[in-house]
């Protein structure tokens, strides 16, 4: 009996342990709500444990229920029966889309804005993100349409790129079927989204399309995978506020290479050993920090790569270096920005992808490309999605994309 009670009360301490370590939560001091981040902490600290234990239970992989988990968030919020828009699932080109109309249809040809949808290329859908496209079309008055790109791993990197741009050229050449200006075309994304955005404008630039968005819209993009390191990544890593350095190493491994589950690959990343001595020093004047980003933008304890000796071992591959250097994976490191439509760049100030926003946003401005920066503080990597549609940051974010979008397409 005795024996029973000492279990029952280790069992008990570390219970007791377990919960004070999620509950323990130090919040930046800028959060003005310290509640409302919390969950979000908590839910990154917990998630990895209940992930562990619900592939032994049968539910998955870690990437399968994170899928299934953002559908979940998507329905959260059921479409108003009485929308302004009405929503049809079709497809453009073969790609699968949600094309959202507005029922009132100006006389007049109207805007357009397609969307491509965040997840790490990996997760989400559109219809998980059914609250932000309706509410775009809705607010703006005009058509937007939200690609359902072929997700990694099953479909490596460049599948959600080429479907993206299947279905942006479906519409900029059937424009009149729709109602829509071709020369009144925007595209964006959050996120992989973004990356979507600017390589889709890269890649249309390049092909020398006739017809091309006239703005691109990147809400906190992921612009380059050589440095998982950046003052931005050390800073979040601390804090666990949402995007940890662990998923962005899953996301571009499952886009990348098409695999999910290496987990000596994955460590790799995991701990930036990913690439050899000679591409990182070929493309290190791009992920400069220290020269390039303002003083205060990097913490005094940042651990930086440019002094850190690489390591021993062989990288991954030469197919991974040769995919995560080309520019339409890393649009940070493409050769010119020059020619690519005017951007409204979206960033936050929690959030691991950070630096390479404010990174992107001067290597736009250096090929004199106009850009609009807005840079959202307290506010964190994913706060453009349905469960925080309720907060001041989201709201203000929604405010500033569609005015961006009035703006750019003349509205």
């Amino acid at each position: 009996m005795r024996c029973c009670g000492a279990r029952c009360l280790l069992l008990v301490a570390v219970a007791v342990a377990g919960l004070a370590y999620i509950a323990y939560v130090p919040v930046p001091d800028d959060f003005d709500n310290p509640w409302e981040i919390r969950p979000i902490i908590w839910s990154t600290k917990l998630g990895p444990y209940l992930f562990w234990l619900g592939e032994k239970l049968g539910y998955g992989t870690e990437l399968e229920q994170l899928r299934a988990l953002f559908e979940k968030m998507g329905d959260m919020v059921p479409p108003d029966p009485n929308s302004s828009v009405k929503m049809t699932e079709t497809e453009f080109d073969g790609v699968k889309v949600r094309l959202y109309e507005p029922m009132s249809r100006a006389e007049k040809p109207t805007g357009a804005f397609v969307f491509y949808h965040g997840g790490g290329w990996s997760v989400g859908s559109a219809r998980a993100y059914d609250y932000h496209t309706r509410s775009i079309a809705e607010k703006l008055n005009i058509v937007v349409v939200s690609v359902d790109f072929r997700l990694a791993p099953e479909h490596k990197f460049p599948a959600a790129l080429d479907d993206c741009t299947a279905a942006t050229l479906h519409l900029l050449r059937n424009a009149a079927q729709y109602n829509v200006d071709p020369n009144r075309v925007a595209i964006g994304g959050d996120s992989a989204g973004g990356n979507l955005a600017a390589t889709v404008s890269l890649k249309l630039r390049d092909m020398k399309a006739s017809l091309r968005p006239v703005l691109q819209l990147l809400i906190y993009p992921n612009v380059q995978s050589l440095d998982l390191w950046s003052p931005s990544s050390q800073q979040n890593e601390k804090q666990n506020l949402y995007l940890g350095r662990k998923w962005m190493a899953i996301f571009k491994m499952a886009y990348a290479l098409g695999r999910d589950g290496n987990d000596a690959i994955r460590e790799m990343l995991f701990q930036n050993q990913h690439l050899s001595a000679k591409t990182f020093a070929k493309y290190h004047r791009y992920l400069d920090y220290v020269r390039l980003l303002d003083r205060d933008s990097i913490p005094e304890d940042f651990e930086n790569q440019s002094t850190r000796s690489r390591p021993l071992k062989e990288p991954i591959s030469a197919e991974f270096e040769d995919t995560i250097t080309n520019s339409y994976f890393s649009p940070l490191l493409a050769a010119t920005l020059r020619e690519v439509p005017p951007a409204c760049l979206f960033t936050a100030e929690y959030d691991p992808l950070r630096d390479e926003g404010f990174l992107y946003k001067r290597r736009l401005e250096d090929a004199s490309v106009p850009v609009t920066h807005l840079h959202y503080i307290p506010a964190w990597h994913g706060f453009f999605s349905t469960p925080h549609r309720n907060t001041d940051i989201y709201k203000r974010l929604m405010r500033d994309i569609c005015d961006c979008l009035s703006k750019g397409l003349k509205l």
